[in-house]
């Protein structure tokens, strides 16, 4: 099943558009769980066995895992076991490079790993992208317009010698539509910029948005899903979700978590609110 299938039955059968952002920073685990062999992956079993109900997708930035070396890998690989089949697994890697190198990174992500999706970076141009897209049952997605405060000093950069004057970012959404037409790209675009979206959209038609920066970013998650609600988008939240605060069960606060999240994006998507 290619990722934009796999991706719209998630979303009809959950009715949710919420994915689980699995960045599971081993210092804030309970000090209970941190005791255990492999801690990650076992934190990350109770999270996904509560949540699955509410989720469209998984992402897993690889740099909470990386960072613990074989133990980190270990539990990376872990918690892709727990994965439900019908549910995509993203892995936020934001890779590229030349395209040798590329080839190792899609071949560890895609092959050893597992995984439906992707996040890439676009700054190497098609060379670092096409190895990712040579996958045609995955996904790419291209980081287009981000939710960190520092990403002005690049992507809304005006791009003078063009008659129009896009900025960078309209540059990469543009490409990213060229770009399909070799293999499946998505776009990452931060939930604070939701004015964008409409030029993004009109950019880059039919491609799916993986959303960041909802809630400790400055994301209004109305003004997001008002934007975006004629596409295939996926709202990520990871800290509100997996650390939820004042539960003394985090299994039961991140289920309660994510069910409010899709509660929330649904009253908005259906205007029962």
């Amino acid at each position: 099943m290619d990722f934009i299938t796999k991706l719209r039955n998630a979303i009809r059968i959950n009715n949710s558009h919420v994915c689980v952002g699995l960045d599971t920073e081993f210092e804030k685990l309970p000090a209970r769980v941190q005791s255990f062999p492999l801690a990650q992956g076992l934190y990350n079993r109770e999270i996904i066995e509560s949540t699955k109900e509410h989720a469209c997708a998984y992402k897993l930035n690889i740099a909470f895992y990386e960072c613990r070396g074989v133990e980190g890998w270990q539990s990376l690989e872990e918690t892709i076991k727990a994965m439900p089949d019908d549910i995509p697994i993203i892995i936020d890697a934001k890779r590229a490079d030349i395209g040798n190198t590329s080839r190792m990174y899609a071949q560890a992500i895609y092959d050893r790993l597992g995984a439906d999706a992707v996040t890439v970076n676009p700054y190497l141009g098609i060379d670092g992208i096409k190895p990712f897209l040579e996958y045609k049952d995955k996904c790419a997605f291209i980081l287009c317009h981000t939710s960190n405060a520092s990403s002005a000093d690049f992507q809304r950069r005006v791009i003078s010698d063009e008659e129009s004057r896009p900025m960078l970012f309209e540059i990469v959404a543009r490409k990213a539509k060229e770009w399909n037409d070799i293999g499946a790209c998505g776009l990452v675009v931060g939930a604070n910029v939701p004015d964008d979206f409409a030029r993004i959209i009109k950019l880059a038609p039919g491609l799916p948005m993986l959303i960041p920066g909802i809630g400790a970013q400055g994301g209004d998650i109305r003004s997001v899903v008002e934007s975006v609600k004629d596409t295939d988008f996926l709202i990520n939240s990871s800290r509100g979700i997996i650390f939820p605060a004042g539960y003394d069960n985090f299994a039961e606060g991140a289920q309660r978590q994510a069910s409010a999240l899709k509660d929330i994006i649904n009253d908005i998507l259906y205007r029962r609110a």
